[in-house]
C-alpha cells in the first residue's frame, strides 16, 4: 500500500535525495491527514475550539504538502520547511490543550519532527529553531507543575473536582514538587536535545560521504 502511494508522488527521475525526503515526509504527513480526518466532527461543530485549530493547521499543512508534491513532482525546501513548521505549532497547541484538559500529552512529536529536519536535509538552522521553541514550552510546562502561575487554568478546562480525581496521573500536568519537576525537565531535555545531537551527526557524516562520492 505504501508503495502504490509512493509511486504517486515519485518519477523515475526522482534523484536519491528527493525518493528519500518523499519517503520520509508520507507517513507523518498522512498520520496529520488521519488526525484531520478522523476530528472533522469536531471542526464542524466546534470549529473555533482550540484543538480544533490544530487540526486544522494539520490538515491545511498536509494538503500542501500532497498537493505540491503530487502537481510539481517535487519536495521543495519551501514546503516541507511549511509543513514541519506547521504541524510543530499543531503539536504545541494539542499538547497546551490536552494538558489543560488532563489527557495524554503529544510534545513528544517534536522529537520526529526535529529528525525529519536533518532527514531532508533542510538547513541545520531550521532544526536550531525546532529545538529553540520546544526547550521553552517544556521549561514553561514544568514551572506550571510545580509553582501553578495559571498556564492551563483558563475558561473550558476541568472543573476543581474533575482536577482532583486525576491528581495521580503521570502525563497531564499533576502538581509536583520543585525538584521533581527539575528532575523530569532535565530528563525531558536531555532525550531530546541527545536525540537531536545524534541524528544530526549522523545527517553530517551521510552528506560528508555523498559529497566525497560526488
Amino acid at each position: 500500500m505504501m508503495h502504490y502511494i509512493l509511486r504517486l508522488f515519485t518519477t523515475p527521475h526522482d534523484t536519491p535525495e528527493q525518493y528519500r525526503r518523499k519517503k520520509s515526509l508520507l507517513p507523518f504527513g498522512a498520520t496529520a491527514m488521519f488526525f484531520f480526518l478522523c476530528f472533522w466532527w469536531k471542526l464542524v461543530l466546534e470549529p473555533f475550539e482550540l484543538v480544533s485549530v490544530a487540526y486544522w493547521i494539520s490538515g491545511i499543512s498536509s494538503t500542501v504538502l500532497f498537493g505540491s508534491m503530487y502537481i510539481t513532482k517535487k519536495a521543495s525546501d519551501g514546503v516541507v520547511s511549511f509543513f514541519v513548521f506547521s504541524i510543530l505549532l499543531a503539536v504545541i497547541i494539542g499538547d497546551w490543550h490536552s494538558a489543560q484538559q488532563l489527557q495524554n500529552r503529544p510534545w513528544p512529536a517534536a522529537v520526529v519532527l526535529a529528525d525529519l529536519i536533518l532527514i531532508c536535509k533542510l538547513p541545520f538552522r531550521q532544526s536550531k529553531i525546532l529545538v529553540c521553541a520546544v526547550i521553552p514550552y517544556l521549561i514553561i510546562d514544568n514551572f506550571e507543575r510545580a509553582f501553578r502561575f495559571g498556564f492551563y487554568d483558563l475558561p473550558g478546562g476541568p472543573s476543581m473536582s474533575e482536577r482532583r480525581e486525576h491528581l495521580t496521573c503521570a502525563s497531564p500536568p499533576c502538581k509536583l514538587h520543585f525538584m521533581s519537576t527539575s528532575i523530569d525537565l532535565c530528563f525531558s531535555c536531555s532525550v531530546f536535545i541527545f536525540d537531536y545531537m545524534i541524528t544530526r551527526g549522523f545527517a553530517e557524516g551521510m552528506r560528508t560521504e555523498q559529497q566525497k562520492l560526488k
